[in-house]
C-alpha cells in the first residue's frame, strides 16, 4: 500500500452513553491507523462528556468538541470544518465499523481512482468490486437500501465537498444524509461498490424514522424537492422521474400519518403545524397530480388519494 492518506471520521453524538465506547473503540481498533475521529456533543444530557474525555485522554488522534443541541445537520456542518484528512468518513454513535472498514475502503477508492467509496451495512449481494456511473449510483441510492442514500457506509474526498461547498441542511432531520450524498455524486464521475460489510448498524427502536408522527418527518419531503432540483440541474431525467414518485408517495403516506395524529389528538386541526402540513401537501399533490393519474403503473389507490389530498 504506497499510500498514508488521512481518513477524518466524523462522530455526532446525542444522549449515546450506552453505545459511545463500542463507537469510539471500532476506530481505535482500525488496521488503518492513519485516521482522525472528530466526535461533536450535540448538547448531551448524560455521561456521553465523560466517557469522550476519558478517551480523548488515551488518543490524541481523538478531537471532541461540545455544542448546544442543534441537530445532527448542525453538528456535521461543526465537524467537518474540523477535519484535516483527505478522506471523509462517518460513524453514528450507536453504530461501529469492522476493524477492516477503513483500510479496505481506501484501498479499492485508490486502486480504482474512485472519488466515492461505498461498502455494505447487510451481508453483501456480490463478490466482485463493482464500478457504477454516476446516474446508475444515484439510481442505487435513491431504491436500493442495501447501500442507499446513507453517510456512514461511505468514503468522500473533503476536496470535492469543500470545492462545491457541500452542507448539511440544518431544517432537515430526514433524508438530509440522502440530499448530501446525491449532491456529492452530482459532482463526480460514479462510485466503487466494495463486496464486504464493513459498517455495523444498530437499529434503535426508538429513532426518529420509527417514532410516532413529528413535524420533522415533513422535512423528508423538503430534501425530496431539493433532490429534484439537483437531478434536474444534472440533465438526469431517469433519477428525476424516481425522485418525484417518491416525493409523491411520501407525501401520500405523510398525509395519511397526519390524518391518523388528528385522530389521537397528537396534531391539533388549528395549530400552525397542521395548516404548514396541509398546504405543503396540497401543493405538492396538486403540481404532480396530472402526471400520476396518467400513469398506469402508478396504483389506483394512490391516485384516489392524490386526487382528494389536492383539495381537502
Amino acid at each position: 500500500m504506497p499510500y498514508n492518506e488521512k481518513i477524518s471520521i466524523i462522530m455526532p453524538v446525542y444522549n449515546a452513553e450506552k453505545t459511545i465506547e463500542r463507537a469510539i473503540e471500532s476506530v481505535q481498533r482500525q488496521t488503518y491507523t492513519n485516521w482522525q475521529l472528530v466526535i461533536v456533543n450535540d448538547g448531551s444530557k448524560d455521561a456521553t462528556q465523560t466517557i469522550i474525555e476519558q478517551k480523548c485522554a488515551m488518543d490524541d488522534r481523538i478531537e471532541s468538541y461540545t455544542i448546544d443541541n442543534s441537530g445532527p445537520a448542525e453538528a456535521r456542518n461543526y465537524a467537518l470544518e474540523r477535519t484535516n484528512g483527505k478522506w471523509i468518513a462517518f460513524c453514528d454513535a450507536d453504530d461501529w465499523l469492522a476493524d477492516n472498514a477503513l483500510l479496505s475502503m481506501i484501498d479499492v477508492v485508490r486502486n480504482f481512482s474512485s472519488q466515492l467509496g461505498v461498502c455494505y451495512y447487510t451481508a453483501p449481494s456480490g463478490e466482485q468490486v463493482e464500478s457504477l456511473s454516476k446516474s446508475e449510483t444515484i439510481k442505487q441510492f435513491l431504491i436500493n437500501s442495501e447501500f442507499g442514500g446513507y453517510l456512514w457506509n461511505k468514503i468522500f474526498l473533503k476536496d470535492i465537498i469543500e470545492k462545491y461547498n457541500i452542507k448539511f441542511e440544518k431544517s432537515i432531520y430526514i433524508c438530509e444524509d440522502l440530499l448530501f450524498v446525491i449532491q456529492y455524486t452530482s459532482h463526480i464521475q460514479g462510485c466503487i461498490i466494495i463486496p464486504q460489510k464493513l459498517y455495523n448498524y444498530d437499529v434503535q427502536p426508538d429513532g426518529l424514522t420509527s417514532s410516532q408522527f413529528s413535524m420533522k418527518k415533513v422535512t423528508q419531503l423538503d430534501a425530496l424537492e431539493k433532490i429534484i432540483e439537483v437531478l434536474n440541474d444534472d440533465v438526469d431525467a431517469t433519477n428525476v422521474e424516481i425522485s418525484k414518485r417518491l416525493l409523491v408517495e411520501k407525501t401520500i403516506f405523510i398525509r395519511r400519518d397526519m390524518m391518523k395524529s388528528l385522530k389521537s389528538g397528537v396534531l391539533q386541526i388549528r395549530s400552525p403545524e397542521y395548516k404548514y402540513i396541509k398546504e405543503k401537501i396540497n401543493r405538492i399533490c396538486r403540481r404532480y397530480i396530472k402526471e400520476y393519474l396518467k400513469e398506469e403503473k402508478f396504483p389506483k389507490k394512490f391516485k384516489v388519494m392524490l386526487l382528494l389530498y389536492c383539495f381537502i
